[in-house]
């Protein structure tokens, strides 16, 4: 090879090597920067337990009492809607039934009338459940009345209420048929000129209770009524 084609290739061959030392130069940092995001996503999908960890650990930290931050807040919020969807949920009684189903009876809802009665069914065979009163399982005075005997002397809904005793068990279904079992604790009769008479439907703050109301005593045929009330008290058997 003469001068002349020597020095043209070493020149050439120059050029080339300048040229692969800057794509290099110019791929390397690409090539460092897809390493490090292929390495740092593995790191994550085989390193999920470790992150899960980490969270624990913060949410044990934050409760321990170190310094409130908007994550913290973030937390205890979302354990305040935790704690409010776990809140038992309580529907208006359908059924209730003593365990022998001697007395065994369809439930409606009803209220007061505008001097401030109780309303009873207007079927003689069903019992009402005081609106404004508790619902089953519910802390306070779940107020259930229903009618004795017809205007014909038949039974009606509660004319087995003067059979139920004390320690006797009897069982309210809700509306999505969940049963909730009430002992007897009390049964007695109240005049109805008796002063004192409205204390039966005073609510329980502190307890789940059931009062059932009916007819009884002696008929007054000039009052078309009788001349006092049964009243069955109840208690929420918890278990």
């Amino acid at each position: 090879m003469n001068l002349k084609y020597r020095i043209q290739y070493n020149l050439e061959q120059l050029i080339l090597d300048k040229r692969v030392g800057l794509g290099i130069a110019i791929l390397s940092p690409i090539i460092f920067l897809i390493s490090g995001f292929y390495l740092s996503g593995y790191s994550r999908v085989v390193g999920v337990d470790n992150n899960f960890n980490d969270i624990a650990n913060y949410i044990k930290s934050a409760s321990a009492g170190d310094e409130t931050t908007e994550s913290d807040i973030s937390v205890v919020n979302d354990k305040s809607a935790f704690a409010e969807a776990l809140e038992p949920i309580f529907t208006e009684p359908k059924r209730l039934f003593t365990e022998d189903k001697k007395l065994d009876v369809e439930l409606i809802m009803v209220g007061v009338d505008e001097s401030g009665m109780l309303l009873s069914p207007v079927n003689w065979n069903e019992g009402g459940w005081y609106e404004q009163g508790a619902k089953p399982g519910q802390t306070g005075n779940m107020i259930i009345n229903a009618h004795y005997d017809t205007n014909f002397g038949q039974p009606a809904a509660f004319w087995e209420l003067k059979n139920v005793k004390v320690d006797d068990k009897l069982t309210v279904l809700d509306r999505y048929e969940k049963s909730y079992t009430y002992i007897v604790k009390d049964s007695f009769y109240v005049d109805i000129n008796d002063p004192t008479r409205l204390q039966i439907f005073e609510n329980e703050e502190n307890s789940s209770t059931m009062t059932l109301i009916t007819c009884g005593g002696i008929w007054l045929p000039g009052q078309s009524t009788y001349n006092k009330r049964l009243v069955v008290k109840a208690e929420l058997l918890t278990k």
